[in-house]
């Protein structure tokens, strides 16, 4: 019964329609840099009626953030080259799929500056955790700076300057090999350079055991193969949509789709289910498993169980009656249990 009601409900548009994303996969790690500015991540983001775009390095963990004039790529790009005019040009730049970052003119910006730009999936910014990660911390630094009317410059020059931990240190530590000075006490030797150690073993280290948590409840699922037939997702209607996937994406866990329409989209696996089933298809009830001799025999004798089990049913339910002809409680209302037990109504004294 329970294999019959999977495959209804596999079978079902409706069902099919309105159903959940997939469960979470085991955790990627992503390639740990080997020098600062190796790999970086950025984003744009708005708080209190202004746009802001943020930076962040993926081996230092240092952030900053700039307030654009517009939405423009331009505005985009000159930030950025401000960023890597003094820190060094990056191997790899992760981004989610704004305008922004999928303009010609920054395809022309990565090409003359010569970094790899990789872009996440659309609607999954799990796969952009680097950047999304920066977005929090500078959203957090401006929230209370606002509030208490203080200096954000300030507050990111001490947040560059904390330690994480004993092994790597703060972000300036890991970027310049040394902090800055700030308004806070500190030591003259340790405003002089020195070199951290191990950062890469560190970060490897700390990766390994957020996946370890991460995995608990992940689900390794089957993989998708060109021209499968799947239902996509629409994040924006919460519903789902027949499809076929017509090709992979260069990242991974990432597919283009194409519906039933004709409609081309670049989705994750996370929104993505393999299945036969055209959404607007209703469920066929008769499409049932071909009925063996040996399936129809136990029918039978299920029903022949059930026949005499309704037979004596009535006919004990008969000799309660017939033994309750002659009490005087005929008039009130009678229960009788599933299993043929007679609940006897209570007696009450009429003065």
């Amino acid at each position: 019964m329970g294999c019959d009601i999977e495959r209804f409900v596999e079978q079902c548009g409706v069902c099919n329609r309105h159903s959940h994303s997939n469960v979470k996969e085991p955790m990627i790690i992503k390639e740990v840099p080997e020098y600062p500015f190796q790999i970086v991540g950025s984003d744009i983001f708005h708080f209190n009626g202004a746009n802001y775009i943020v930076i962040i390095d993926s081996y230092s963990g240092w952030i900053d953030f700039k307030k654009l004039r517009s939405l423009e790529s331009s505005e985009v790009i000159e930030h950025l080259q401000s960023w890597f005019a003094v820190w060094g040009t990056p191997e790899e730049f992760n981004s989610d799929n704004a305008k922004q970052y999928t303009s010609q003119l920054f395809k022309n910006f990565s090409a003359k500056w010569k970094f790899k730009h990789i872009t996440s999936s659309p609607y999954h910014p799990q796969s952009n955790g680097l950047s999304e990660r920066a977005v929090q911390i500078a959203k957090n630094i401006l929230k209370k700076c606002h509030e208490d009317n203080s200096s954000v410059q300030l507050a990111f020059l001490n947040y560059r300057n904390i330690p994480r931990n004993l092994k790597l240190q703060s972000p300036n530590l890991r970027l310049m090999s040394r902090i800055t000075n700030s308004p806070l006490p500190v030591a003259s030797h340790k405003l002089k350079p020195r070199v951290i150690e191990d950062v890469k073993q560190s970060l490897e280290a700390e990766r390994c055991k957020q996946k370890a948590y991460y995995d608990r409840s992940a689900h390794v699922r089957q993989p998708l193969e060109i021209n499968d037939r799947v239902q996509l997702q629409n994040l924006l209607t919460n519903t789902c949509e027949s499809g076929r996937v017509i090709a992979r994406s260069d990242t991974p866990r990432s597919v283009l789709v194409e519906n039933d329409q004709g409609d081309i989209y670049r989705r994750n696996t996370k929104h993505v289910k393999k299945s036969s089933t055209l959404i607007n298809a209703q469920p066929d009830v008769s499409c049932d498993v071909p009925v063996t001799p040996e399936a129809r025999q136990v029918e039978i004798g299920l029903g022949e169980q059930r026949q005499q089990y309704q037979f004596g049913e009535k006919t004990q339910l008969a000799e309660m009656e017939a033994a309750r002809g002659q009490n005087n409680t005929d008039h009130l209302p009678q229960t009788i249990t599933r299993s043929g037990r007679l609940v006897k109504p209570i007696e009450r004294l009429n003065l």
